[in-house]
């Protein structure tokens, strides 16, 4: 209804946006599709970096950004643009002018490969009690996770792993069930991730779930007025318990947990695979200073911890013993649920029983050791056969 502001239509792919007013530096930059009529001037460098689509300015222009090039409107599309422009009262003149990508000075790069070089091969689980669980006692391997606020409903983890999936799972009748994170088809309980084309099928790909987890990797840069502006909407299509998860790599970890706080969501999944491939022992110190610093424990916020392949029962230990909520990870291809239910949850249960442990709840980073040097020095746990921490492992 009035002007734009700084890179108005930013990576915008299709539809129509009107602006009655002026639009400010950067109007259309890395469009690629749609259109963006402005009925008023533009600032600098409009255009910048375009793919696609085109920019129709009715006031004055500056030399289009780098990557885009001006020409005349011709007058089939003052023609075409005048069924929008028409039934709002305006009008473009002739010597309006179009925006579109120059193909001879495209700013297009290739985005770095981000993987997991080494999981947590190099952490070992050591007994924190001197004294075994007997093999008839009973060990809780689940975990509830619960939005901030709520002392019920939330989402129950028969062991604290979250598949990773690009659709719904089927399961067999009685066989346990592992909640998913999922692109679509989501089942009943699963949590939706929510990138640029999942945006886009929202609401309708959204029904029965537990909670949704914002991607900001695969979402254009945003402030936190827009992350917010987005979640609003998102949210409230959702029940008032359903989980609100943001998404990042490791690599942008204090940003992430510092919007998770900020903006009061329930928490984050924070992704290992980085560019030039990193190495999840690493991460650990990382998450764990920047969740102390923005107090995400002691509020009762989330943290989840994203690997590349399928999660084992040591990963599983290994991370809620760090001090993070669950894992999330695929299912390698060829296993099958039932597989995997039936040969984790003993194999956890086996580790717990060792370790002295009866449930998830009182699992700390007391059990964890590195089994060689190099995993001591970028984790900072004790090596094994040490007692003593290292200096740089934050907390006990």
């Amino acid at each position: 209804m009035g002007s734009a502001g700084k890179d108005a239509c930013a990576g915008m792919n299709d539809g129509i946006v009107v602006v009655r007013g002026q639009a400010s530096s950067g109007a259309g930059s890395g469009m690629l599709g749609g259109t963006l009529v402005v009925m008023g001037s533009v600032g600098p460098n409009p255009g910048l970096g375009m793919k696609g689509g085109r920019v129709v300015i009715a006031g004055s222009c500056p030399p289009p950004g780098k990557g885009s090039t001006m020409r005349s409107i011709t007058d089939k599309e003052v023609m075409e643009l005048e069924e929008v422009l028409e039934p709002l009262g305006l009008s473009l003149e002739e010597d309006a002018l179009v925006l579109v990508p120059d193909k001879e000075s495209s700013m297009g790069g290739i985005k770095p490969k981000r993987w997991v070089s080494e999981g947590f091969d190099g952490i070992g689980i050591s007994p924190s009690s001197s004294d075994r669980i007997p093999d008839y006692s009973i060990i809780d391997t689940s975990i509830s996770i619960i939005p901030v606020g709520s002392d019920e409903e939330g989402l129950e983890l028969p062991v604290p792993w979250i598949i990773r999936s690009s659709r719904g799972l089927t399961y067999p009748d009685g066989q346990i069930r592992i909640p998913s994170i999922v692109n679509a088809e989501p089942n009943e309980g699963d949590l939706l991730i929510v990138g640029e084309e999942e945006l886009a099928e929202f609401p309708d790909n959204a029904r029965e779930v537990s909670g949704i987890v914002l991607d900001l990797q695969s979402l254009p840069a945003m402030n936190d007025a827009e992350i917010e502006a987005i979640l609003v909407s998102l949210s409230s299509h959702l029940s008032s318990s359903s989980l609100i998860l943001l998404r990042d790599g490791a690599d942008r970890v204090e940003g992430l947990f510092r919007l998770v706080v900020d903006l009061d969501l329930d928490g984050a999944i924070v992704s290992m695979a980085t560019p030039g491939g990193g190495r999840a022992a690493a991460a650990l110190p990382r998450i764990g200073l920047a969740s102390r610093a923005m107090g995400l424990d002691t509020q009762g916020r989330i943290i989840g911890i994203e690997l590349e392949k399928q999660p084992s029962a040591e990963d599983l230990i290994i991370v809620r013993a760090s001090g993070c909520s669950f894992v999330v990870g695929p299912i390698d291809e060829g296993n099958e649920v039932s597989d995997i239910t039936e040969t984790i949850i003993p194999e956890i249960v086996g580790i717990m029983k060792e370790a002295g442990l009866s449930n998830f709840h009182n699992v700390g980073r007391r059990i964890l050791r590195a089994k060689d040097m190099e995993t001591a020095a970028i984790s900072g746990l004790r090596l094994i056969g040490f007692e003593r921490p290292l200096p740089m492992w934050l907390g006990n």
